[in-house]
């Protein structure tokens, strides 16, 4: 028999489906925490002189928000543990090596994500500042409203 076929005919564990649940759980909470917690805002109105006036002012708005390559790159993760794991592992301790290093990735990929977006966002010179900016683009989307 090929170690394919051998594979099929293994019964599933019902710890192995325990395992990959609670990484479906983790990615979906931490994805759920990234999105409510990458959320800022701040603007300012300035002259076009840079003094203050009640006429001709131009305000900014920046919005934070949380960006979809965050929960593409959790979700890729997460495929390809499973993916992984169904197409057979050599043992089941090896699986649940796997699968407990894939939770903490997941973790480390949204909170890590999540800190350099606000901190970068907070650390950036105030709207209206200077022409030029850069945001490190896969961690965060920000929205810059000019009236």
């Amino acid at each position: 028999m090929s170690t394919a076929t051998e594979a099929l005919q293994m019964p599933l564990r019902r710890d192995a489906f325990r395992q990959v649940h609670r990484l479906l759980r983790t990615a979906l909470c931490w994805w759920v925490l990234y999105s409510l917690f990458t959320v800022s805002s701040r603007g300012r109105c300035y002259a076009p002189e840079g003094e203050l006036s009640a006429t001709g002012e131009t305000c900014e708005t920046w919005t934070l928000g949380p960006s979809p390559f965050v929960g593409l790159a959790i979700a890729g993760l997460v495929i390809w543990t499973v993916g992984w794991i169904a197409r057979g592992t050599q043992n089941d301790a090896q699986a649940d090596r796997l699968l407990e290093s894939a939770r903490g990735r997941v973790v480390v990929m949204a909170l890590g994500s999540l800190l350099i977006a606000q901190i970068w966002f907070w650390a950036m010179p105030a709207p209206g500042a200077t022409d030029t900016v850069f945001f490190p683009f896969p961690f965060g989307a920000v929205t810059i409203v000019t009236s």
